[in-house]
């Protein structure tokens, strides 16, 4: 296709001077616009050219916006074959046309333009019969407007002038513009009404589809409602078997128990009775095997003293070999802490084979509380402690009186260290039983490493204390207030014990 380089103007003067068919080729930036280019230039069409003044418009264009205020643009891309001297659109070919269809169409349009010159030809300056434009119609599938021979022939005889004046071309221009706006406002209200009954189209669809949908939704939940009464029959009957089965299973148990309770109860016993005498048939074997003992003291103090025996040794030589090595002066027992089992004086003959003491054991070494002067006194004892009472409410009162006065003259003449006290100190410890070192006394207040000593002759109580006194593993504290607090001991751990 050869296209016309010029503006519209200089294409209508071109077109008119030379009888040429114009031929508007609208297109955008889009794939059908290529395609129609690509058919307009197709070779097929070469025969055309001569007949024909190409000229192409881009949208958008102000060229583009001038010619839809008199041809409107409809469908990008198209084809307008408009004549030059009537301005009249011949066809519009909208869309994406083939060659061949382009071909086909063009050469319609040219002939059918030959036969409309042959019947109805044009009068001289002072003519009688004018040329009237073509009509065009777009069809519904959007192929433009469509023109037919026949409709041009009735076009022309409608439009023809009858007293013979001539028409300029400033009416016939009207004409056409009046023509194609009755054209477009026809199109405007058939599109308008096809609008308005696609709209109750879809309105009706959109009810449809709303009750449609209400339906199913209506019938979703009825059938999760239904699954979940399903679902929850079903688990409240599993819980119930379950349950059943628990209490089945539980009622099985408690029967077997007791049906077995009382042999297992019977092998058990008899086991542990199999197993305390085995081991203690192993006790007796090793201890008839060994030929020594190796003896562990633990002396009250926590202290302890291992020595080694022969097995055959007897009971009153290990006896006498502690009181020796720790100078326990005192009376004391020798004891087993496991099996809980006291050596009394009438075990002294028998060997450490036969207490089971061989090869090892542990020995407690325990004090015993010696006796008061009351009963060492016999059957008299309690004659003398009646009387010993009554000598002490006798000289009771000079006690007292002894005391104030003492306390008295040491108010008013204060003393760092009171001479009675240092002197009675030998005279205390001489007077104080013979306790083993390292064996607990029976009175708290005497036992070895006492802190307290009172004044003999006085009832003052002047005191000699030291900061703590030992007693064992535990370890008592001393202050200067003379009550309860002062028999509290502290475990070692930051706790008081009373």
């Amino acid at each position: 296709m050869d296209w016309f380089e010029g503006g519209i103007a200089e294409a209508i003067s071109a077109a008119q001077h030379d009888d040429k068919i114009m031929t508007i080729f609208v297109y955008g930036e889009n794939q059908e616009s290529e395609q129609l280019s690509s058919a307009l230039a197709a070779p097929l069409l070469a025969p055309l050219v001569p007949r024909l003044m190409a000229l192409r418009l881009k949208q958008p264009s102000t060229e583009l916006t001038q010619f839809a205020q008199i041809y409107p643009v409809l469908i990008v891309p198209s084809i307008y074959l408009i004549c030059p001297k009537s301005g009249v659109a011949l066809e519009v070919l909208a869309g994406v046309q083939s060659a061949d269809s382009l071909l086909d169409k063009i050469s319609k349009v040219l002939k059918a333009r030959e036969e409309l010159a042959t019947q109805c030809p044009t009068v001289s300056p002072a003519g009688e019969v004018v040329s009237t434009p073509l009509t065009s119609e777009m069809d519904t599938a959007g192929d433009g407007m469509a023109s037919t021979e026949e409709n041009s022939v009735e076009t022309c005889t409608e439009f023809s002038v009858s007293n013979g004046e001539a028409t300029s071309m400033e009416d016939k221009v009207k004409r056409a513009q009046r023509l194609i706006e009755a054209v477009r406002q026809g199109k405007a209200e058939a599109q308008k009404a096809e609008e308005q009954r696609k709209e109750i189209e879809r309105r009706e669809a959109m009810k449809n589809l709303q009750k449609i949908r209400r339906e199913m939704e209506d019938r979703e939940i009825k059938n999760f409602v239904e699954e979940r009464n399903k679902e929850r029959e079903e688990e409240k009957r599993y819980k119930a078997q379950l349950q059943e089965q628990i209490r089945q299973d539980r009622l099985e148990r408690q029967q077997k128990f007791a049906a077995h309770r009382e042999p297992v109860k019977a092998d058990e016993q008899k086991r542990r009775r199999e197993a305390l005498e085995k081991q203690e048939e192993t006790q007796r074997l090793r201890a008839q095997n060994a030929s020594s003992a190796n003896i562990l003291f633990r002396m009250p103090d926590g202290s302890t003293v291992t020595h080694l025996f022969e097995a055959e040794t007897p009971f009153i030589e290990v006896r006498q070999y502690i009181a020796d090595a720790k100078r326990l002066s005192g009376s004391f027992n020798l004891a087993l802490n496991f099996p809980r089992k006291v050596f009394k004086p009438d075990c002294d003959q028998k060997t450490l084979r036969d207490l089971s003491l061989a090869p090892s054991a542990v020995l407690l070494v325990i004090a015993r509380t010696q006796p008061g002067r009351g009963a060492a006194g016999g059957a008299g004892g309690g004659a003398v402690t009646a009387w010993r009472n009554i000598w002490d409410i006798i000289v009771l009162p000079f006690t007292l009186a002894m005391g104030f006065f003492t306390s008295f003259f040491a108010a008013l003449f204060p003393s760092t260290t009171p001479p009675a006290a240092v002197a009675s100190r030998p005279q205390q410890e001489a007077s104080m039983p013979n306790t083993p070192p390292g064996v607990a006394s029976a009175t708290p207040h005497d036992a070895p490493g006492a802190s307290r000593a009172r004044v003999p002759g006085t009832g003052s109580s002047l005191r000699q204390r030291k900061p703590y006194e030992r007693s064992g593993n535990i370890h008592r504290l001393n202050t200067d207030n003379d009550d309860s607090d002062e028999n509290n001991t502290w475990n070692g751990n930051s706790t008081q014990q009373m």
